[in-house]
């Protein structure tokens, strides 16, 4: 799976694109619904649940989308 900026979800062969936009969009609403959990164990997990949830999106002055997530 590739990760990706872009709007679509395309494959070339083994090769999955997925924009980030979808993929966060997805696990927020897997979250969202108690069906993805994260252990509370792991080292980052309030980190990534905070992020999750907050995840930014904006769009500029030019009418492009800006994510700003590490």
């Amino acid at each position: 799976m590739l990760i990706t900026g872009g709007t679509a979800e395309t494959r070339d062969g083994p090769t999955c694109s997925v924009p980030k936009l979808t993929l966060v969009s997805r696990l927020q609403a897997l979250l969202h619904e108690g069906r993805l959990k994260i252990l509370k164990e792991l080292a980052e997990a309030e980190t990534l649940v905070r992020e999750l949830q907050d995840f930014p999106i904006e769009f500029t002055a030019a009418g492009q989308l800006h994510q700003d997530w590490r």
